[in-house]
Parts: structure tokens; sequence; C-alpha cells
């Protein structure tokens, strides 16, 4: 559990809005998949991110400053599921040198919902630990720096929740 770092309120507020305009783009993909080797793994949606500079370049450098590491960028995209769309479990990668930064972006159009409610969580299956799975709530502008090689899952929101569950992932190699 060492290796799994939580930033809260990881954007300032301008970073934020320009987060979301670029999130709110119709240039989103349907038919991603947690695992493609698991032919039961559900579908969800996806935006590529890896040309965008605000993601690939200012963000990362971000990054880099809030975990004081250097990183070389493997990839950057965002991930969006609404209710039923479950990820499956699986690992980003199985080199150790390999870190995924994840940051949750919940829309909600200034409507205040009770986050205990709405699900969404990643999980991580620690079978040396107990309890066996870790559970982090998906609170916006809430960022979660973890090993790649941590078998791991995203939930969906709840069946009362309408809105897109969005989560930015960066996909990186540390650099020593």
């Amino acid at each position: 559990m060492e290796n799994i770092k939580c930033f809260e309120n990881f954007l300032q507020e301008e970073d934020m809005k320009t987060c979301n305009q670029f999130l709110n783009t119709p240039n989103w993909l349907f038919g991603n998949k947690s695992n493609i080797f698991d032919k039961t793994s559900i579908k969800f949606w996806h935006l590529n991110l890896d040309e965008n500079d605000f993601f690939s370049i200012y963000l990362k450098y971000k990054i880099e400053i809030a975990t004081g590491k250097k990183f070389a960028l493997k990839t950057v995209y965002a991930n969006g599921q609404t209710f039923g769309q479950d990820g499956s479990f699986h690992k980003d990668s199985v080199e150790d040198n390999h870190w995924t930064f994840c940051l949750y972006i919940c829309q909600f159009d200034d409507n205040p919902i009770n986050m205990d409610s709405i699900g969404g969580n990643i999980q991580f299956k620690m079978p040396e630990i107990k309890p066996f799975l870790i559970n982090i709530e998906p609170l916006s502008n809430r960022a979660i720096l973890f090993p790649s090689n941590y078998l791991h899952r995203g939930l969906s929101f709840n069946r009362f929740i309408s809105e897109l569950r969005i989560c930015v992932a960066w996909k990186l190699q540390e650099i020593n």
C-alpha cells in the first residue's frame, strides 16, 4: 500500500477548466477494454491524448513535480465509463520501473452529490495484505500514482448517476 500515493486537489482551478474543455469534445471513441485478452471484459469510452501538449507535456511536468520523479511518457488517455461498464482486473505493465498516474474528473454540473454513494472506485487486488481489496474513491481532482504492475480495475458509477466517470491515465516509465 505504501507505493500507492494519493494527491488531493491536484490541479489548480484554471488547469481543471482547461482539462474539462478538452474532455468535453465529441472525439470519444467506444470500444476500449481493460484487458484485451479477456473476452468477458466490458467495453467503455476512450479518448487518446498523446498528441495533446496540455496532457502529454504540461501536466506530465506537473506530475513530475508532485511525485519528485522524472518520467518518460508511454501514453496518456482518458477512460469514460457509465453504469455497467466496470473494468476488469489488469496490470498496465509488468516492468518494475513503470508507473500509472490517474486523475479523476467528475463533471456534475455543480449539482451537489453525496460522493459516498456514487461508486466508481478504483480497486487494487493485493493478496499479500489484509483486506484483500483496496478501494479508493474517484473524487474529482484526486490523482493516484501506483506501480503499473499492480493488479487493478476501475469501477463505473452506480445506476443512479448518469454522468461519465472520467479518469485521465498517464502510463509512465521512471527515468533514473
